[in-house]
């Protein structure tokens, strides 16, 4: 089975960019999310899931879209790397729906729009001869890096999701950074042969809460 998990949080617990317009934030799920599911509404393979990582929330707008919505009270504002809070709320998913190891999980951002099915349809075609689907880009360079990955949208077997930990919170430039991580983890773990390396994802990215700043890959 092939599990999408949209990550989502009302209100980081950290923001670089200063106060939160909840009103834009809102508004850049409705887009996101509603692409996704149109994209992914014929294709009976794919389980969607919002996880909504706010502490103490139990319902939200997010409840209105056609799928299911976990809320996982994960985000604790003292870790500097949100990928450690994002993925405990994977994790927390992972145990509710009991999902197998050998199952595909495709993590997707909330705030990251699909401009096409191409993702989910290479995921669908090709689960059965690979265990990972990533784009391995550094954003900041704007080119190939065999060991840094777009991690706003990866498909991974759940075995190495379970089996994945950062090595430490991430205060400002002290080592390697979520998305570095995450790309040597599939690199160190998964055979070279069941890994996909995708030239393109067809997605727009949103950074860091900044509507100003979306890139393209």
């Amino acid at each position: 089975m092939i599990y999408l998990f949209i990550t989502a949080t009302i209100t980081p617990a950290r923001s670089v960019w200063g106060p939160i317009d909840t009103n834009d934030r809102k508004s850049r799920y409705d887009r996101c999310i509603s692409a996704t599911l149109q994209y992914i509404k014929e294709r009976n393979l794919i389980k969607p899931v919002i996880i909504v990582n706010d502490p103490g929330v139990t319902k939200s707008f997010f409840d209105e879209y056609d799928c299911d919505v976990v809320y996982a009270s994960t985000n604790n504002p003292r870790y500097h790397n949100k990928g450690i809070n994002e993925l405990y709320a994977i994790k927390c998913a992972i145990a509710k729906y009991n999902v197998r190891d050998d199952d595909i999980i495709i993590k997707q951002t909330g705030r990251y729009c699909p401009c096409s099915p191409y993702f989910y349809n290479k995921v669908t075609s090709y689960c059965g001869k690979y265990d990972a689907f990533a784009k391995f880009y550094n954003v900041c360079r704007f080119e190939y890096e065999d060991n840094d990955c777009i991690l706003g949208l990866v498909g991974l077997k759940c075995k190495y999701f379970r089996t994945f930990e950062y090595s430490h919170d991430h205060n400002g430039f002290d080592g390697d950074s979520p998305e570095v991580e995450f790309a040597k983890h599939i690199r160190n773990n998964v055979d070279p042969d069941r890994v996909m390396a995708l030239g393109e994802l067809e997605l727009e990215l949103n950074f860091a809460n900044n509507p100003g700043e979306s890139l393209f890959v």
